[in-house]
């Protein structure tokens, strides 16, 4: 799985990807934990997103 985070004061959210399949956006409160639920692929991002956090890629098989 690998997601990119933009973080505002109450919340936070993320784009994800699983085995480099778009999951979609998902949003929760910063006290809490992403779950593979919260994904939805008709969620957008707001236009006033703040700013990103991080991102987390995942690794190549080598």
């Amino acid at each position: 799985m690998g997601f990119a985070l933009w973080t505002d004061d109450d919340t936070a959210w993320a784009a994800g990807t699983h085995e480099y399949r778009p999951m979609g956006m998902a949003v929760i409160a910063r006290s809490n934990v992403f779950a593979a639920r919260d994904f939805r692929p008709a969620r957008r991002l707001p236009a006033r997103s703040g700013l990103i956090s991080g991102a987390c890629l995942p690794r190549s098989a080598t």
